[in-house]
């Protein structure tokens, strides 16, 4: 009876894995390949599944876990067994195993053997992407790049979700850095740490008010930041900076980096998971790349511009809901709201009666990026600065939604939402400031 298991390089049938993924390769190169690639101990991504046949060996499949999809490295059977069907067989299993959308590499079909095993793919439900241009990178130092094709399970469209996948596939199977977006998601990853040492009392620390009882700073967001910026210096030193805490730090090149070290430090204060880090990167004054983090639910939205937006990997797109009375919004107010009747009571009594409810989640970016995800009906909020928005409103745009600023007077006045919710939304919105 053929049985699947997770294995490491701590058990006993590892080194009859390794010489089966790398033992083509002459000596040399598998003792460099060896060390650079396979480390299924220290990727919580990676998975090296076993098959065995009565603890007999048969044959293996590897694969990097991205959340929205998987992505097979290595599908080998032992060569003594061969046209038994153990390949389909192993194929299968996995396939059902991980429930999500499998991707993987295949030579292009210049032989009879490139095209058997395009078939033998087909034949296990996986449709090839005709249309997509894939180049494999070198699996080692001084390698050579080889143009190849992806097939896919279901779940994925290659017009929609190819960009993606390859960016996911070279950033963190072959550690090739694809721009500014995965510094922007690195730094962002790297920043949240940061800010879990301290969240719920893991670490003590400093809290202080800035403007009042309402608006508060913390350890927390000043590590992030320094954390955040100290990337930013050593990698892009003639970048400007516009930071929460620390104002604006003018560079000489055409890009702009806007952070808020953590979103929603009130709710991170409080124990409560909805805050995040926000960091968006424009160049010539228009945001090309953002990304927000919320470390305590691991979600990572992202986006650049005319590439769509993604969550943990999985394409976004805005609600379709049409209806305003079935809609669900949030919306948040003013810091000063203790001393300014300007604090966005009358849009909230003007709006609730009309609508199925609004929530308050206390941090403008998990607002923006909840609409993107289609959890949100729609936001707005009064009062907020660029170091807010920046990243979140590309990230709803790219998701296909609509973002308006409907005031000039009241810092950043801000609504976001799909088209059809959008449209009905605005002219409820007070223009003028409430006296």
């Amino acid at each position: 009876m053929m049985t699947i298991r997770d294995i490491n390089t701590s058990d006993s049938n590892y080194p009859w894995v390794e010489s089966l993924l790398i033992g083509s390769f002459p000596e040399d190169e598998r003792r460099e390949m060896a060390a650079q690639r396979i480390n299924v101990d220290d990727e919580p991504r990676f998975h090296c599944c076993l098959a065995e046949d009565d603890g007999r060996p048969v044959g293996l499949l590897c694969y990097w876990d991205f959340g929205a999809f998987c992505y097979c490295e290595h599908f080998a059977t032992d060569p003594s067994v061969r046209n038994c069907g153990y390949g389909s067989r192993i194929l299968l299993s996995v396939l059902e195993r991980i429930e999500r959308p499998m991707v993987l590499e295949v030579e292009m079909p210049d032989d009879e053997m490139s095209r058997r095993r395009i078939e033998f793919y087909r034949r296990q439900g996986l449709r090839l992407w005709e249309g997509v241009e894939y180049v494999q990178p070198p699996y080692r130092n001084g390698g050579n790049s080889l143009p190849m094709l992806l097939m896919a399970t279901s779940g994925l469209d290659e017009s929609r979700d190819a960009a993606e996948v390859i960016r996911c596939i070279h950033r963190h199977v072959y550690g090739i850095r694809t721009g500014l977006l995965d510094d922007v998601v690195d730094c962002a990853r790297c920043a949240g740490a940061v800010a879990m040492s301290y969240f719920r009392g893991r670490h003590e620390m400093d809290m202080h008010n800035k403007l009042n009882d309402s608006d508060i700073v913390t350890t927390a967001d000043t590590e992030c930041e320094s954390v955040i910026k100290a990337f930013i210096c050593r990698n892009y030193p003639d970048h400007s900076i516009l930071s929460e805490e620390s104002g604006e730090t003018v560079g000489t090149a055409d890009y702009r980096w806007v952070i808020d070290p953590i979103d929603g430090t009130t709710n991170f204060f409080a124990g409560l998971p909805l805050w995040g880090i926000s960091i968006g990167v424009e160049h010539q004054g228009r945001t090309e790349f953002g990304a927000v983090y919320m470390p305590a639910t691991d979600e990572l939205f992202y986006a650049s511009r005319g590439a769509g937006a993604y969550l943990n990997g999985k394409r976004l797109r805005v609600s379709s809901q049409t209806k305003l009375s079935r809609s669900v919004l949030s919306t948040g107010f003013p810091v000063d709201k203790d001393v300014n009747p300007d604090n966005n009571l009358d849009n909230m009594a003007k709006i609730l009666p009309l609508v199925r409810d609004i929530r308050r989640l206390g941090a403008a970016t998990a607002d923006m990026c909840y609409v993107a995800a289609g959890f949100l009906d729609g936001y707005w909020e009064l009062n907020l600065h660029e170091w807010d928005v920046n990243a979140a409103s590309l990230i709803v745009e790219e998701a296909g939604g609509k973002c308006t600023r409907f005031r000039n007077d009241r810092g950043i006045s801000l609504l976001c939402a799909p088209e059809s919710i959008h449209d009905q939304l605005l002219p409820l919105l007070a223009k003028d400031p409430r006296v």
